[in-house]
């Protein structure tokens, strides 16, 4: 890394950290190259030493803008103290009146003499800005808030959110109750009923059966919005939205408005859709293109017989109901609308959106205003299928609860989305256009990831109010009773990969930790829903513990939980506040790893940087296997003649369902609140949901569970595991 001091400077002024330690602890560092292209992608020439500070200039005059700034973060009870920068030469009263959400209006004034000097800026010394500090001396409410600020013609406004200290929990939990899930992957449920693809009645019925076992929720794979024109690109961590659904999870067959709809019974009996559907309930993998397009067809019927009847009706309650979800959602909604739209229209001749013509690639342009009239029922449509979609989960949710879920459904928030999609179209000012998220090499990928997914600029997030990312948690904390943030290391740090390089090459940027939490713990009490942290990989110091301050649970992965023996914790050593688990959506069953699948795919897809590599993997899993065995005999959830039976062989390791229970009687163990049996691991699959670094090489998000959701709610093995783990953890 160079070390020239414009260089590094403007590398920190834009959040670029230069150093950090990988995931084995070794000492990493981001190249000039790496600095030079990240800047580059946020507009700043680090080229030469004359551009470099002209850069530093820049920015400089970016952070010393007169006024307040565009949003303050502060824990509730804390004093409200903002920093106000003004020129030197400004005199006389500052005024200030704060709008409360509820209304409320406050309003004070201050000599700007009286208010104490923070910083001087050392670059303007004729008339320099002075940095000082603005005291309120007033307590606000939790929630957002807003400050306008005037003195001498200077008027700014501030968004101000008072938050909790913590996330919520609830009550069942907060007095020392040990809830247990099942996670399943929605699209991958088979049912008899579906059409080929999971669906929010499979959903419900999964939830109503397992009530009875004492399951307190089910954890969920992210259920967003991807790709109507392009069914192929399927990856629920790659949405084109974070906000909203996919609507092939809607059950047709349910909605009121598919059964009244004419030709509706003629759609459903023709022996084309019929064979479709047959077809796709047997396969082994979802065929994403047929059911896609066997469900459009039906959501155009479904949506022409609301239109002309519910619509047209001024007096029928679903009409009014469709119209008040329309205005609930606002211009974000709509935004979204038109863009899919628009994706519809010109998707196969246009390509992604940053090739659309150009005066229809700004979501705010006279010519998407005039689309969107002119395209007055495809918009329409969209929002009712979002509508429609809306309504099913919220009725599996309630029915969920009614069954005894007491935790309701644990959905999941993607780390990010498709630079391609609608949330960048919609967001552009936020991203690093040269620039994608991804990971560097770790235990699950030794080549380092770059998963496409748009970069965010901390800056512009500042400048937005954080609010696209409030609006994304809300969303997902909608029917939900707690969120897991894939990647929650996006509060405070994201591996960003430039354009053109390898994942190896890219470097850490910071975001705004503390305004992040706060909003976070702000949306979980709001909403009263938990939130779960996904802090595998590479972690700050320091982190965990204060996310376990504000109330966010770790997650604890089975496999990763080892000392650096590499003997496996004690189930003692998982914290409270934490979701055990014995594997994720991204590493192999319970069966895949004991018999090496996971290393095999590795292996043929050339998914190691070196064979030593490879050779260690494997002579390490082969240790792991003994000293897995070890750790569940010494807690004896394994008997002995169970473990004699799986005792590895190097060559053909022997494997069966004792195995699998026993390792999760020892998650029910630890005093963890929460753990998750994964659904593959009751079926015994073999096959994980996920390959992390590989696309299409390996058939990712496409895998359906071997049984069906009424066989799998029958299956003699998930019943006794659920009665041992409800013995020991059950909820009051």
């Amino acid at each position: 890394m160079s070390d020239h001091p414009s260089l590094l400077r403007v590398a920190d002024r834009l959040g670029i950290t230069t150093e950090w330690h990988d995931a084995w602890d070794r000492p990493a560092a981001a190249s000039a190259e790496t600095i030079r292209a990240l800047a580059q992608a946020q507009g700043y020439d680090l080229s030469t030493p004359e551009t470099m500070a002209e850069a530093e200039d820049k920015l400089r005059a970016a952070e010393e803008v007169e006024g307040a700034p565009p949003v303050a973060t502060f824990p509730k009870g804390a004093a409200l103290e903002l920093p106000v920068c003004l020129k030197a030469h400004r005199l006389g009263h500052l005024e200030w009146r704060i709008e409360t959400e509820a209304g409320q209006v406050l309003e004070g004034s201050v000599e700007l003499g009286h208010m104490p000097v923070v910083s001087v800026s050392e670059h303007a010394a004729a008339n320099p800005v002075v940095t000082r500090r603005l005291s309120c001396p007033i307590h606000l409410p939790l929630g957002y808030h807003r400050l306008f600020l005037h003195v001498e013609g200077i008027e700014t406004e501030t968004l101000i959110v008072v938050a909790p200290a913590q996330c919520y929990l609830p009550d069942v939990v907060e007095g020392g109750g040990r809830g247990w899930g099942l996670a399943v992957q929605l699209y991958a449920l088979r049912s008899d009923e579906n059409w080929g693809i999971g669906d929010f009645t499979d959903l419900k019925r999964l939830a109503q059966g397992l009530g009875p076992m004492g399951v307190s929720t089910i954890g969920l794979n992210p259920l967003n919005a991807l790709f109507p024109d392009q069914p192929t690109r399927i990856s629920p961590y790659a949405p084109s939205s974070r906000r909203y659904l996919n609507p092939l999870y809607i059950d047709v067959a349910s909605c009121p408005d598919f059964v009244q709809a004419p030709g509706a019974e003629t759609m459903i009996t023709d022996p084309k859709l019929q064979d479709t559907i047959a077809t796709a309930r047997q396969a082994e993998f979802i065929d994403h293109k047929r059911i896609a397009a066997a469900k459009h067809a039906a959501f155009t019927l479904m949506w022409r017989h609301f239109r002309d009847v519910h619509l047209a009706d001024p007096a029928s309650p679903r009409g009014r109901g469709f119209r008040q979800f329309q205005a609930d959602g606002g211009k974000d909604l709509e935004d979204f609308a038109r863009f899919e739209a628009l994706q519809a229209e010109l998707g196969s001749s246009h390509g992604a959106w940053v090739t659309w013509p150009e005066p229809l690639r700004h979501p705010d342009s006279p010519a998407v205003e005039a689309f969107a009239a002119s395209h007055r029922d495809a918009v329409d449509y969209v929002q009712y299928l979002q509508w429609i979609a809306d309504t099913q989960l919220g009725e599996a949710a309630f029915q969920a609860r009614r069954a005894g879920l007491l935790l309701g459904f644990y959905r999941d928030l993607a780390v990010g989305f498709d630079s391609g999609g609608a949330d960048a179209w919609t967001n552009q000012d936020l991203l690093i256009a040269g620039a994608a998220i991804g990971a560097p090499p770790d235990i699950l990928n030794r080549k380092g990831q770059d998963w496409g997914l748009a970069a965010v600029s901390p800056r512009a997030m500042r400048r937005d109010r954080y609010q696209s990312f409030a609006k994304a948690i809300r969303a997902n904390m909608r029917h939900a009773g707690a969120l897991r943030i894939d990647h929650v290391m996006i509060l405070r740090q994201l591996y960003l990969v430039p354009a053109g390089l390898e994942p190896t090459e890219g470097a850490y940027v910071r975001y705004p930790f503390e305004d992040l939490l706060r909003i976070l713990t702000l949306e979980s009490v709001r909403n009263e829903c938990m939130v779960i942290g996904e802090d595998l990989g590479t972690v700050p110091p320091g982190f965990r513990e204060r996310l376990a301050e504000a109330r966010v649970l770790s997650y604890k992965v089975l496999p990763f939980e080892r000392w650096d023996s590499g003997m496996f914790k004690a189930p003692d050593a998982y914290p409270r506040l934490s979701v055990a688990s014995a594997g994720t959506h991204d590493i192999a069953t319970i069966k895949g790893a004991w018999l090496g699948r996971d290393v095999d795919w590795r292996r043929r897809l050339d998914l190691y940087p070196d064979e030593a590599a490879r050779d260690n993997e494997a002579r390490g899993r082969l240790q792991e296997r003994v000293d897995l065995l070890n750790a569940l005999a010494h807690y004896h959830v394994l008997g002995e003649a169970e473990q004699a039976r799986l005792l590895p062989q190097p060559d053909e390791p022997v494997f069966d369902w004792a195995l699998t229970e026993a390792s999760y009687l020892y998650l029910a163990e630890t005093p963890s609140l929460l753990m998750l049996v994964q659904a593959e691991d009751v079926l015994e699959e073999l096959e994980a949901p996920n390959l992390p670094g590989t696309i299409d090489e390996h058939p990712n998000w496409r895998r359906r569970l071997s049984a069906t959701v009424a066989a799998l709610l029958a299956e003699p093995r998930l019943h006794i595991l659920a009665a041992k783990l409800t013995s020991k953890r059950k909820l009051p």
